[in-house]
């Protein structure tokens, strides 16, 4: 307990020091982009939570990149760091127990490519809402209750937009909930609790396509919503993503969805990436026994199936992380002397294809199945 709370001690301070930093030179979070036609890059994203009983290693060493004008849709297990990864790249994570530990958010602005890892407060919140917006979890509680529609797509004008009238602004706002499809007149007078659920979705995504972003995080955008909302929703992001040319980072439980939307697919377990590779990679060649236990608990129409497929066992402790890799205790086709050894690595299977699997190594393979006794 001493030893964890030193460290706590330790980060929390190094935390509030970095906050209270004024002037801080371009040079310290400038950068240069791997691939020029990327919005976003992860290099070895480290996320970590100091708690009283630990550190909690909620995003472990996360890389990918997100194309321009592209959606990739990120999927995994409740609890394996999809949303702690798209609130680190919007710095909205609670400090001082939640921190950036390490790693690079390559961002591609108009400007100049930076780290949004450690980019000053002020340019961050020119960023989040401008450049970069997020469509949050459960409409039902995003919005204020207090506040009507018109007056909380209003404030996020006024943030960004401080030159703008008050006309120019009741015009926009009526514009962006005709974007979304919302015609009625009125609305923008109505107070969250007299819309329904779909048009709450409907009302959130109004507000982060406000100012016209070039990345839009969804992060679980239908849920709690029915099928036919959901296609409707589903619809309009893939519109929307089109007339304004914007990158989508989806984030949902719902294979369907991200078959039916994405571009490429990451596969999240314990807040490492396992597999990442386009669409059509992950659906028709999954790799890693992870994504091949994903794929086999989804029901399929026109076929009678008892009782649907589930992964046995549970999620390592992520406080205490093992050094071999983190699926190896649920993995049916383990192999002890290999996968108890370090954390596999990233192999290319092809060059979209990713997976960090031994069991994907042709060696192994041709050793033969293994009951990982």
């Amino acid at each position: 307990m001493k030893e964890i709370k030193a460290l706590n001690k330790k980060m929390y301070k190094k935390f509030n020091q970095e906050k209270k930093r004024n002037n801080v030179p371009e040079s310290e979070y400038v950068t240069e982009m791997r691939n020029p036609q990327n919005i976003v890059e992860f290099d070895n994203l480290k996320t970590y939570f100091y708690t009283d009983q630990g550190t909690v290693k909620a995003v472990d060493g996360v890389t990918f990149e997100i194309p321009m004008g592209k959606t990739i849709g990120i999927v995994g297990e409740s609890g394996c760091g999809k949303s702690v990864t798209s609130l680190s790249l919007m710095r909205l994570l609670q400090g001082p127990q939640g921190q950036i530990s390490g790693g690079e958010i390559r961002y591609n602005r108009d400007e100049q490519p930076v780290d949004i890892a450690k980019v000053p407060v002020k340019l961050m919140q020119k960023i989040r809402g401008n450049e970069i917006s997020m469509i949050f979890q459960e409409p039902m509680t995003s919005l204020n209750p207090v506040f009507t529609i018109g007056d909380q797509l209003s404030e996020i004008l006024k943030l960004h937009n401080p030159d703008m009238d008050k006309k120019d602004m009741e015009e926009r706002v009526i514009e962006l909930l005709r974007l979304v499809g919302i015609v009625r007149d009125g609305i923008s007078d109505s107070y969250p609790h007299e819309l329904s659920g779909g048009m709450k979705q409907r009302v959130v995504i109004a507000m982060a396509l406000a100012c016209n972003p070039r990345l839009i995080i969804a992060d679980e955008p239908t849920t709690a919503l029915d099928v036919t909302i959901q296609a409707q929703i589903l619809d309009l992001l893939r519109n929307l993503k089109d007339k304004i040319n914007a990158s989508i980072m989806l984030i949902t439980h719902d294979l369907g969805v991200v078959a039916e939307m994405a571009d490429y697919v990451v596969v999240m377990y314990a807040g490492r990436v396992v597999e990442q590779g386009t669409a059509q990679d992950i659906f028709h060649n999954p790799a890693h026994p992870y994504t091949v236990g994903l794929m086999k608990s989804r029901p399929v129409l026109n076929e009678e199936i008892g009782r649907l497929y589930s992964i046995p066992g549970n999620v390592p402790n992520p406080i205490n992380m093992p050094s071999h890799c983190y699926f190896k205790n649920r993995c049916e086709k383990g192999v002890e002397k290999i996968c108890g050894g370090e954390y596999p690595p990233m192999i290319d299977l092809s060059e979209t294809h990713k997976v960090a699997c031994y069991r994907c190594n042709e060696a192994v393979q041709e050793g033969g199945e293994a009951d990982g006794n």
